[in-house]
């Protein structure tokens, strides 16, 4: 995917990692330390977990993911913090302290977050310390992704940012953002320690399908597709809100988030009335599965044999839209529908229904169920910590049926909806 070069006229700090996990990732801005001289403060950023998501789009569930870039902004008084530089990372001096010159070594040097022996440092802790702080109120906004350059090519207005790069389909990214607003005397030393928690700024979405019907009213299937009833052109951030996307003008339509196409069946040419499509029936173990259309091939993606599977980062919506949020069609030569089956939620929004519930930052939207990319049990092979119940296990959605609940059990994601078919 290309990247866009992204050059900001704030205060940015960019820092990269490997290997970085969970939904939260926690900065702490701290004053009040001994060793600091006036006009300096110490922040810390921590990592609640090291795994990282090898999967990439989602292979499940789970709400580990593989941000590896940071980007710290700072505005004082709501304009450019001049003058702020950073001095040290980890205790470390840094080769170049010019926040603006992104391609300082400071800046673009790997900052593992593995221990490597420290005491000091849990969970990929990170301290940086910054100089040239002055009284009066700042605020220190951060955000995070994957690569080496932000994907969105983002623009700051006042305390937020917005996305100027359109994404769609496989192409569109996680990230990650929050913000906090604290003040500093007038030694330039931070008078409380706020921490920013950055979150999810947009949402996720899996499709994971069995027993595909070869025929529907006698008519042979061609394609599966999932659907949303409309599509966000970019996104503002640092966002709490549920509904932080923007609209595309001229997209105000439904347009197809996941597609499986037939004709790739194993079985395609020879199934027959009340047969079911098998999928790459030569594969291996877990392997007799078939991705969605143009979606990247996962060697770790264990699925339940001769399904169909999909997952991918979806926009959030800007406002509420009154129709059906997502649905499944089965569509016949021609693209000819078949059958449609709407997909509801358990949570319904304040604003909505359990058929109108939108796209929503930080919602993960599961249409069956896999909690893990690498494995059909419900294993977590990070911990082992315990073995797997009977409903870890993957339980993909039957389309030789009409009516079937599902339900999903993670807390990682600010939302993950349990999702019933109809």
């Amino acid at each position: 995917m290309k990247k866009n070069v992204f050059k900001m006229s704030a205060f940015a700090l960019m820092l990269a990692w490997a290997g970085c996990s969970n939904e939260e990732i926690a900065t702490t801005a701290q004053g009040g330390d001994d060793t600091l001289s006036p006009g300096e403060a110490m922040i810390e950023i921590s990592l609640t977990n090291a795994n990282s998501r090898a999967a990439r789009p989602v292979g499940s569930s789970a709400a580990a993911n593989n941000v590896d870039h940071y980007k710290l902004v700072v505005l004082k008084d709501g304009a450019v913090a001049e003058g702020v530089t950073v001095t040290q990372i980890d205790g470390a001096a840094v080769s170049s302290n010019d926040p603006m010159d992104e391609a300082g070594a400071a800046w673009n040097s790997a900052v593992s977050t593995e221990g490597a022996g420290e005491a000091s440092r849990e969970n990929g802790l990170k301290k940086i310390k910054l100089a040239g702080l002055k009284a009066g109120e700042y605020t220190i906004i951060s955000y995070a992704y994957n690569g080496d350059t932000d994907p969105y090519a983002a623009t700051l207005s006042g305390n937020t940012f917005t996305t100027q790069t359109q994404l769609t389909g496989f192409d569109v990214e996680e990230l990650f953002a929050g913000s906090v607003t604290v003040s500093a005397t007038e030694e330039g030393k931070f008078t409380t320690q706020p921490k920013v928690t950055m979150e999810r700024q947009v949402a996720g979405m899996l499709a994971y399908f069995k027993n595909v019907p070869a025929y529907v009213n006698n008519e042979k299937v061609e394609k599966v597709v999932v659907r949303a009833n409309r599509e966000a052109s970019g996104f503002t951030f640092p966002s709490t809100a549920d509904l932080n996307g923007k609209w595309d003008s001229g997209n105000s339509g439904a347009v197809d988030l996941l597609t499986f196409t037939m004709s790739a069946a194993s079985n395609y040419s020879v199934a027959k009335l009340g047969e079911t499509y098998t999928f790459n029936a030569e594969g291996g173990d877990g392997k007799k599965y078939q991705l969605a259309d143009g979606m990247p091939e996962n060697q770790s993606l264990k699925c339940v044999d001769h399904s169909l599977f999909g997952g991918r980062f979806v926009l959030p919506y800007e406002e509420h839209v009154a129709s059906q949020t997502l649905s499944i069609h089965i569509l016949g030569s021609g693209n000819k529908e078949l059958k449609v089956l709407n997909v509801t939620v358990a949570q319904a929004p304040s604003d909505g229904t359990k058929y109108q519930y939108d796209i929503r930052r930080n919602n993960f939207y599961s249409i069956g169920k896999k909690l893990f990319t690498d494995n059909t049990e419900g294993k977590d092979s990070a911990t082992l910590e315990a073995e797997p119940g009977a409903d870890d296990k993957d339980a993909p959605i039957d389309l030789s049926k009409s009516d079937e609940l599902l339900v999903t059990l993670n807390d990682a994601w600010g939302v993950l909806h349990d999702t019933a078919v109809e």
